[in-house]
This record gives structure tokens, C-alpha cells and sequence, in this order.
């Protein structure tokens, strides 16, 4: 600044007698004047600039804002996507009358769509935020905090929309009805897209999150002050992936269970998890040994036996029992080395009714292990010590 001021100093118009300077020419010149400094401080400025372009830290934030520009753009196509679904395609079922039943008709919405349009208000929300800091900070962007912001609340949506997906893709191709498919039809030329294509969008993005915030965190320097930030970011990201990954993987392997079992229930919900399966014994009526085929999760289990001759292809155990293992304690016989019972714990179970749990006795030379698995998840794990 200082030798700015100097510069300015050699600068000042030559001193003219008043009487041969008019106030216009003084104010003429001051104007040129003004000018003149104004260009040599942007000319300052712009050699400050290249240097500063230069840095290799100037350069990163600079891939990093394109970086950030890619992550608007892509939510924006993102976001059109789930609201051309949401408007056009779920809005015209909720409006045309596909089926007889109303009722019907709002349940099919509901397994079909699921929680889709919270997740698109969701990221409308996100993409809002994004254009706001956009405008905010044009230069040096900061974005960290904004994901953060909003983690817990897409954990919880797209944990649910991943779990139900596949079901409801699975569900889609088993329907079958004409005004259905006309619809389908209709409804792809006015979003572009066929329904599979729109429902997916939610299920590819999560990766893309995860991969883009990747790429920012590594392009803002250290020291930064949204740096923190986004380290929380994409570890929270890659955990939510990692954990819908082991959901998604863990509702495979109930559909496969289920196809194994002739007369199977629907085991796949919501926080119910496989844990093991195994050849086991138990009592019939009589109280022979039978053999049965055990299959465990963490709230219930369901008894089988092997089938001699199976109906369909695929099929190995016809179900028997389903046993939710909170009405249950587990009850280790110490002198028996294979025996141990679910017991109920209810009061009423001497009364018998048919909905009642039952004990069931059960028989296994892996009993040590099955009781470890099983008794995580009973009420509790007693121990009798004698016969009597």
C-alpha cells in the first residue's frame, strides 16, 4: 500500500494556475486520474491472481469446485428423475383407476412405491442446499457440513428403500393385468424412462455420493476449514453403504431361505437377521427322535424336516414350526450332552390353547454351539441339573 501511495504521489496533475483551469477541465482530469489507478490496481491484481493460479493448493480448490459443480449437476438429473417418478408415475396411479378395489388399489401404490417419495424430498432438500452454498461461496466451496447435516435422515430412508427394493422389483414382474400394462406403457413415453429405470435411481446413488465426496475430500487442502468435515462425510457414507450392502445381502439370503422351505411364511422384514441353519433332532408326538432341519435368526426360528420327495425344484424342507424366540428361555440339561429345550416363559402355557407357545425339545451334538447362538437372542438361558 505504501508504495502504491508513492506511485500516486508522481502521479498527481501538474499544479495549473487557477485562472487557466476551469472547474470542468479539474474535474475531467481528476476522472483520468481515478482511471489510470483503477487500471494499474487491476493490473496488480491480475499479476496477484497468476501467481496465486499457480499454487498447487489454488489448484486443487479449483478441480474441487469443478468437482462440486459435477456433484449439483448429477443431483439435479438425480432429482428430476425421482420427481418425474413421483409426479408422473406414482401421482397417475394414485389418480387412474387400475384396479376394482380402491383400497386395493392404494395398498399396491404404498408396495410398490415405499418410501420412494421421502427419499425424493429428501434430495430435493440436499440439492437446495447445495445451489444455496453455491451462490454463498462461488470460490472457495464448503460442503462437508451440508451432507453431515443430513446423514441421519438418509440412513434412515434409504436403508428402508434398499431393504424393499428387490421385493418390489420381484413383486412387479408378478402382476398381471391389462389396465396395469397399459399403463406402464403410457407412463414411459411421458417420463422417457420405463418404471424398473426410475425405481433403481435411489439404489445406484448412494455409490455415487460416496465416490464424489471421495474426490472432494482428497482436492481440499489441509487445514481447510471444511476438511473435517468431509472426512466425516464419506466415512459416514461408506458405513451407510457398507451397512445396506450387509442388509441387502441378508434379505437375499432370507428370499433364499424361503425358497427352500415348501409352505414357508414371509420371513423377510425389517431388523431380522440370518444366523445359522443346521441338521438338528426333536421329539414327535410319540417322542421318537425325528430328524429336522433348524434355520435360526435373531427374533425367531423356524423348524423343518427334510423332504423325501420334493414338489418343486429348489425345495428340501417342509416347514413345521415358527418360534418367536422373545416368548422363549433356553434351558441347558447338564446331564444330557445333546439335549436342551425352549421352554415359553408365559404363565398361561398349562392351559394349552392353540396359539399358546409350547415347550420343544431338541437334540443336537453341536448343542454347545446352538445354545450360544440361540440363547443371544431368548430371554434368558437356565440351567437344569437334574432329571427330576
Amino acid at each position: 500500500e505504501k508504495e502504491e501511495e508513492k506511485e500516486e504521489e508522481k502521479e498527481q496533475l501538474p499544479s495549473l494556475p487557477p485562472v487557466l483551469l476551469k472547474k470542468e477541465d479539474e474535474i475531467a482530469a481528476k476522472k483520468i486520474l481515478m482511471w489510470y489507478r483503477s487500471q494499474r490496481r487491476l493490473n496488480l491484481w491480475k499479476s496477484m491472481a497468476k501467481k496465486i493460479l499457480k499454487d498447487s493448493s489454488t489448484k486443487k480448490l479449483r478441480k474441487k469446485r469443478e468437482t462440486f459443480k459435477e456433484v449439483i449437476g448429477s443431483e439435479m438429473t438425480y432429482v428430476k428423475g425421482l420427481e418425474q417418478c413421483v409426479s408422473i408415475v406414482m401421482g397417475g396411479m394414485k389418480e387412474e383407476k387400475i384396479w376394482k378395489d380402491q383400497q386395493y388399489q392404494e395398498e399396491m401404490v404404498k408396495k410398490i412405491f415405499l418410501n420412494y417419495e421421502e427419499v425424493a424430498k429428501l434430495s430435493r432438500a440436499l440439492l437446495d442446499k447445495l445451489l444455496a452454498r453455491d451462490k454463498e461461496f462461488p470460490l472457495n466451496v464448503k460442503c462437508g457440513d451440508l451432507f453431515l447435516e443430513m446423514m441421519d435422515d438418509f440412513l434412515k430412508q434409504y436403508a428402508i428403500y434398499v431393504q424393499g427394493y428387490y421385493q418390489t422389483v420381484a413383486f412387479i414382474d408378478t402382476i398381471e393385468n391389462k389396465k396395469w400394462t397399459e399403463f406402464l406403457k403410457r407412463k414411459r413415453n411421458e417420463a422417457n424412462k420405463p418404471l424398473v429405470s426410475l425405481l433403481i435411481l435411489p439404489v445406484q446413488r448412494l455409490p455415487r455420493y460416496e465416490m464424489l465426496l471421495e474426490q472432494i475430500y482428497d482436492l481440499t487442502p489441509d487445514g481447510h476449514v471444511d476438511k473435517e468435515n468431509l472426512r466425516r462425510a464419506v466415512k459416514f457414507v461408506k458405513e451407510m453403504n457398507e451397512d445396506i450392502d450387509r442388509q441387502t445381502q441378508n434379505r437375499n439370503k432370507l428370499l433364499s431361505v424361503e425358497k427352500l422351505i415348501l409352505g414357508c411364511p414371509d420371513i423377510v422384514v425389517l431388523d431380522r437377521y440370518f444366523i445359522r441353519q443346521g441338521a438338528i433332532q426333536g421329539l414327535n408326538k410319540k417322542g421318537k427322535r425325528v430328524n429336522l432341519y433348524l434355520f435360526l435368526f435373531n427374533n425367531m426360528m423356524l423348524l423343518t424336516s427334510p423332504l423325501e420327495k420334493p414338489k418343486k425344484e429348489g425345495e428340501k424342507y417342509e416347514f413345521l414350526e415358527e418360534l418367536q424366540l422373545k416368548k422363549y428361555e433356553l434351558q441347558d440339561y447338564y446331564y444330557d450332552k445333546e439335549k436342551f429345550v425352549l421352554s415359553p416363559t408365559s404363565k398361561d402355557i398349562r392351559k394349552k390353547e392353540k396359539d399358546e407357545p409350547q415347550p420343544v425339545m431338541l437334540y443336537s451334538e453341536s448343542k454347545e454351539n446352538w445354545m450360544i447362538d440361540i440363547g443371544t437372542w431368548t430371554v434368558r438361558t437356565v440351567s437344569v441339573t437334574s432329571k427330576t
